[in-house]
C-alpha cells in the first residue's frame, strides 16, 4: 500500500464533490488536478488456486468499497454543511442498509451446519463398508478351494440360502463399522477440538441408510467371490474397485469440485449413492422419503450383484 493513501483518496473525492456542489458546470469524469488513483498490490504465488485468487481480490474490493463510501459520506457533510444545518451531528452510514443472510437449505427448521466431521465419518463410513469385499471374497473362495463350499451344498438348501447366511454376518460387521465411527464422530472428534456429529435425523432412516449400504457392500463381495477364481484376483480386483468407488464418490474428494466429466462419473458410484444419503439426513434433516431415492439404487444394486453372483454359479455348476 503506498504511503498517504488515504489523504489521496479524499483529496479526490472532495475534490469531486466540490465540483459537483460548485455553481461552474460539473467536469464528467475524472478530475483533471485530482491525483492519480490510489493501487494496492498484491503479490501472487504463482502456483496458487485462481478461485483462491479470485476471493481474495474480491473481499479486498469489498473492504475498499466501505472505505471509500464512508469517506465520501464524511466529505460529502461536511461540504453541504455552508448550505445547510444538520440536526444530527453523527454521519450515516450505508453499510448495513443490504445485508446477507445464509441459510441452509433444509425441510424444516434444522440448526446442523456441514462441517468436516458430517463430511467424513459417513465418508469412511461408507469406505469401510465396502471393503469388507476383500474378507467377504477371499472367504468364499477359501471355502471353494479346501472343499467345504461342496459339502454345504450336499445340505438340503440352496447356494443363495448359504450366500444370505453369509451376507448376514458381514452386514452385521459393516453394521458395526458404522456404530463405531458415529460414536467417534459424537465422543472423539470433540477430545481433537473437532465438531460434534450432531445425529438431527431420523434415527429410523439412518438404520435403513446403514443397512442397505452394508447389503450393497456385501452384495458386492459375494459377486466379486463368486466370480473370481484365486484369492489374489479377488483381492486385488476388490480393494482397486473399492478406491476407485471411493475416488469418483467424493469420499476423499467433495464432489462439487470436481470436473464436470468426474460429476457424471460420480452418479455411477455406489459409494456416491451411500454418501448423499447419509447428507440428506445430518445436513438436511431429512426422513425416510428423502433418502428413499439413495436406498432404491443401493438395494438395486445389491440384488443385481446377487443375480449375478447367482447366475455365474448355476452355469459354472451345470457346466
Amino acid at each position: 500500500m503506498p504511503r498517504g493513501m488515504t489523504e489521496s483518496i479524499k483529496k479526490d473525492i472532495n475534490t469531486q464533490i466540490e465540483q459537483q456542489i460548485s455553481s461552474s458546470p460539473a467536469i464528467p469524469g475524472r478530475p483533471e488536478n485530482a491525483d492519480q488513483p490510489a493501487e494496492i498490490t498484491i503479490f501472487f504465488d504463482p502456483t496458487i488456486k485462481d478461485s483462491f485468487k479470485k476471493a481474495i481480490v474480491s473481499s479486498l474490493r469489498e473492504l475498499m468499497a466501505r472505505i471509500e463510501n464512508r469517506i465520501m459520506l464524511k466529505s460529502l457533510r461536511k461540504s453541504l454543511s455552508d448550505y445547510i444545518e444538520f440536526t444530527n451531528d453523527k454521519a450515516p452510514s450505508y453499510e448495513d442498509l443490504i445485508r446477507i443472510k445464509e441459510i441452509y437449505a433444509s425441510t424444516c427448521d434444522s440448526k446442523v451446519l456441514p462441517n468436516s466431521v458430517q463430511h467424513n465419518v459417513p465418508a469412511w463410513t461408507m469406505f469401510a463398508m465396502f471393503f469388507i469385499v476383500i474378507p467377504l471374497a477371499g472367504n468364499i473362495i477359501k471355502e471353494r478351494d479346501d472343499g467345504s463350499l461342496s459339502r454345504l451344498k450336499t445340505m438340503p438348501v440352496s447356494y443363495t440360502s448359504v450366500m444370505l447366511g453369509k451376507i448376514a454376518v458381514y452386514s452385521t460387521a459393516c453394521m458395526t463399522q458404522a456404530l463405531i465411527m458415529i460414536l467417534i464422530g459424537i465422543f472423539v472428534m470433540p477430545c481433537l477440538d473437532l465438531p460434534a456429529l450432531k445425529l438431527n435425523s431420523d434415527i429410523i432412516a439412518l438404520f435403513l441408510m446403514s443397512i442397505v449400504s452394508a447389503l450393497a457392500a456385501t452384495g458386492y463381495g459375494v459377486a466379486i467371490g463368486t466370480i473370481a477364481k484365486t484369492h489374489d484376483q479377488a483381492s486385488t480386483f476388490g480393494a482397486v474397485s473399492t478406491i476407485i468407488f471411493a475416488a469418483l464418490g467424493g469420499i476423499w474428494i467433495p464432489v462439487y469440485v470436481m470436473p464436470e466429466v468426474m460429476r457424471g462419473l460420480a452418479r455411477f458410484s455406489p459409494l456416491n449413492w451411500g454418501l448423499n444419503g447419509y447428507y440428506d439426513l445430518f445436513l438436511r434433516d431429512g426422513n425416510i422419503a428423502a433418502i428413499s431415492p439413495w436406498l432404491l439404487r443401493l438395494f438395486i444394486f445389491f440384488v443385481s450383484c446377487m443375480v449375478a453372483a447367482f447366475f455365474y454359479e448355476k452355469r459354472k455348476s451345470t457346466g
